[in-house]
């Protein structure tokens, strides 16, 4: 600060001498152009006393040129938000390393999947019911645009004894495919003759008849070419074809 005051002292004096000069004589009238030339020499003068105006007034503090500098990208953040997100796997996306997968049916026969021997389990064909009835006690009406599909199951004893038979017990749950496209779930029933729920007697020497209800859209079974199931089995799933 004292040399700033120092050279503005230095600067005054020469001014006054330039200004005074012959003591006596008129002072010597200045062009503008001359007046402009000893401003800007005094105020460069004045200002070079500042060591953060080196260059005259116009330099900035340092503190200002750091302001003004952008920050440096650093190096990989180049990436946008969307570009750095991790894919989303979808619903038709592959299961990954880990996941469970869930098992493929087990093609089978009805007797291998129930396993009740020396009761065979065989099946008897099909039909078509708009209203499923038995006797006076049990009616079902499918609703509008469907059908009852309505398979029958044989239980055969082939042995000279009689035989219990509880499929209730496994837990039985089915599934039933038209010309190969998964078309129903099987109607469970509290009937004595339902097939999933069938708790009973097969007598020596003879056939119990039961049956699987579903209830199936129309057009569905228009052109029935091939029938099969999927049935579950004390949690084992099979894959039946029926013809």
């Amino acid at each position: 600060m004292k040399g700033f005051i120092r050279r503005g002292r230095i600067v005054a004096v020469v001014l006054l001498c330039v200004l005074l000069a012959g003591c006596g004589t008129p002072m010597a009238k200045l062009t503008p152009e001359e007046e402009n030339l000893i401003v800007a020499y005094a105020a460069g003068s004045v200002a070079k006393g500042n060591k953060y105006m080196t260059q005259g007034l116009t330099y900035p503090k340092p503190e200002e040129a750091e302001d003004k500098e952008e920050p440096e990208a650093e190096p990989g953040e180049d990436k946008t938000e969307e570009d750095s997100e991790e894919p989303k796997a979808g619903a038709g996306d592959a299961p990954q390393d880990g996941e469970e997968k869930e098992p493929a049916a087990l093609e089978t026969t009805l007797s291998e999947a129930l396993k009740l021997d020396p009761v065979s389990v065989e099946y008897r064909g099909y039909d078509l019911q708009k209203n499923y009835v038995v006797g006076d006690y049990f009616a079902l009406n499918a609703g509008t645009g469907k059908t009852f599909l309505v398979l029958h199951i044989g239980l055969v004893n082939t042995s000279q004894e009689a035989v219990e038979c509880n499929i209730y017990s496994k837990n039985l749950t089915g599934s039933i495919y038209i010309n190969d496209v998964l078309t129903a779930d099987t109607i469970v029933t509290v009937l004595t003759e339902d097939f999933t729920s069938f708790m009973g007697t097969v007598d020596a020497s003879s056939e119990t008849g039961t049956v699987a209800l579903f209830e199936v859209p129309e057009e569905a079974v228009q052109e029935i070419q091939s029938l099969s199931m999927d049935l579950e089995v004390e949690g084992v799933v099979y894959h039946i074809s029926l013809g």
